[in-house]
């Protein structure tokens, strides 16, 4: 039965989202046609009645006009052929009969463009290769080929797969690996041509080790994501004492854990600023509350496309590369438990306190979720949707000790309910090895440390309970003093050593000390990058039974403080 005759594309009808067509009808219904079915499809010859996206009409006879239609809510750029047939009764049908090009073979119709005359033994291969590395895969796409039926991708010119699509995603690859990335189009006499071959690497996983300690470790991932804010830098993290992953201790979507619908890895000020523009730190995480000496298991992958309702509202993560699969499982190791040496007064090491920011290794932290840290800050957290228990804390967030539970109000050393103008807090149960610790309103828990101090005032502290050792003497023993410190953000660097003497409940200032920099010569407060690293300090003092020692912040200085210790001389 007769075809469609001179099926055409309708210039006047198209635009950059429709596609007009239209033929002579005249032979099919003088032989009886009833209607005429005409569609757009992404391969031509495609058998019975399937086609793309479900785009096909049916025009009857007796329709006004039966030899013309359009498609329309199309993508720019996009491709079809485009076909018409009549069909007659008793379910007879005539050949498909398409818009030709000039080589008198069926032609793409390009949206927007029109048709498209493309030699049909063209052999050009793929165009505008793009290759999108995660960590153990990789995401491929292409422009298409117009002569080609199908693709072959190659790694290190191995064939790894085959596709009728213009994408691919390739898995079971190494991280932190250099690969070269081909791809192949495939003609129908089975010649390739293959694209000019894309190097690429997979993203690092590695351990941070600026700040490690028995309870707690860090991991930072090269940021696959191609995000460029804290929403579409979206990730998740897991932790497991088992290699197969089984029962992880963690399994966090990194979203801020505090009051918002923020993601985990926003900019910051205290990373750094280029032109008064806050930075992007790393994509980093600290873990803490684990075991000391103890292997432990972390693997990350990019998050495509999460939300839940948070209790600010509803929270949504999307990486800008789409969903990855897991990275593969690298190892990570906490550190042993302090030893006390024979001639050992005190050693504070923090190591019971492991949660919030991480200011030395730049990275978010985990967090628990305590119902009491609500009730007494008035700031409702968003509970992590995995575990329920814990949440992530973007980098250089924090709260107080006081507003965690963890200290309380009291008299400071000398009896008084304030000391320099600040109010006293002695640390309680929840501090664990800081119990009985005096410390200044400007205290907040961290990985395995403190930060003390704020920019706009002086005076905050950190103080030793009153020695009992019995390596002191009445007549005065003396001692080292050490700490490791860190200077924060771009605030002063000093801090004051003072001895509170028990005997004559005196204040003693022992000496000042500038710490190092963590800025480049030449910063200025619009551009600059925050280096932050342990550097020790040490001093002599001679100490007595019953005695107290502090730092204290001075020129109006933030700084993070860890293992404190007192040894004799």
């Amino acid at each position: 039965m007769p075809a469609p005759a001179e099926v055409s594309y309708d210039e006047m009808n198209s635009s950059s989202s429709s596609i007009g067509v239209y033929w002579d009808a005249n032979a099919a219904l003088k032989s009886g046609a009833t209607s005429f079915t005409v569609q757009i499809l992404k391969k031509k010859d495609v058998g019975g009645d399937a086609y793309d996206n479900t785009v096909s009409h049916t025009l009857q006879s007796s329709d006004s006009p039966y030899d013309a239609s359009q498609f329309t809510g199309l993508t720019e750029g996009s491709k079809y052929f485009v076909r018409v047939r009549a069909n007659y009764p008793r379910s007879v049908y005539s050949e498909w009969a398409y818009i030709l090009s000039s080589y008198n073979v069926p032609a793409k119709v390009k949206v927007g463009t029109g048709v498209m005359h493309i030699d049909p033994n063209a052999k050009n291969g793929p165009e505008d290769v793009t290759v999108v590395p995660f960590f153990s895969d990789l995401n491929l796409k292409w422009e298409e080929d117009d002569t080609a039926e199908s693709y072959v991708i190659y790694i290190d010119d191995q064939k790894v797969g085959e596709t009728e699509e213009l994408s691919y995603h390739v898995t079971g690859l190494d991280y932190n690996t250099s690969y070269s990335v081909s791809v192949a189009s495939v003609y129908s006499d089975g010649s390739e041509v293959k694209a000019d071959p894309e190097p690429t690497k997979t993203g690092n996983i590695q351990q941070i080790t600026r700040n490690v300690g028995p309870t707690h470790l860090s991991v930072n991932w090269d940021d696959v994501s191609g995000g460029a804010g804290a929403g579409s830098r979206a990730y998740q993290v897991e932790l497991s004492k088992e290699e197969s992953m089984a029962n992880p201790i963690y399994s966090i979507y990194c979203v801020d854990g505090q009051a918002s619908t923020n993601g985990s890895f926003g900019s910051s000020s205290w990373y750094g600023k280029e032109n008064g523009t806050n930075l992007l730190p790393p994509t980093s995480i600290s873990f803490g509350q684990l075991e000391p000496a103890t292997t432990y298991y972390f693997r990350v992958k990019t998050v495509g496309n999460y939300s839940f309702q948070g209790s600010k509202g509803t929270v949504t993560i999307k990486a800008t590369n789409g969903e990855s699969d897991f990275s593969p499982v690298i190892t990570l190791r906490t550190e042993a438990e302090h030893t006390p040496a024979a001639n050992e007064i005190l050693y504070q090491g923090f190591d019971n306190i492991t949660m919030q920011s991480d200011f030395i290794n730049t990275a978010a932290g985990t967090t628990p979720y305590w119902s009491d840290k609500a009730i007494v800050s008035k700031q409702a957290d968003t509970p992590n949707p995995w575990e329920g228990a814990w949440v992530v804390y973007p980098f250089a967030n924090s709260h107080l000790l006081a507003t965690w539970g963890m200290a309380s109000t009291a008299n400071y050393i000398d009896g008084q309910a304030t000391y320099k103008g600040q109010a006293n807090r002695i640390a309680g149960d929840k501090s664990g090895s800081l119990k009985g610790w005096y410390i200044g309103d400007q205290v907040s828990p961290h990985q395995g440390y403190v930060k003390v101090g704020t920019s706009s005032k002086d005076g905050f502290y950190i103080a030793t309970p009153a020695l009992d050792s019995p390596l002191l003497s009445a007549e005065g023993t003396l001692c080292t003093f050490s700490f490791k410190g860190c200077p924060l953000m771009t605030d002063g660097r000093v801090v004051d050593i003072e001895v509170y003497r028990a005997a004559t409940k005196t204040f003693e200032k022992v000496t000042s000390i500038t710490m190092d920099s963590t800025l480049a010569d030449g910063w200025t407060s619009s551009d600059y990058l925050c280096n932050y690293k342990w550097t020790t300090y040490s001093i002599d003092i001679t100490l007595h039974p019953g005695d107290n020692v502090a730092v204290i912040s001075t020129n109006k200085s933030r700084f993070a403080i860890d293992d404190i210790m007192i040894v004799k001389k």
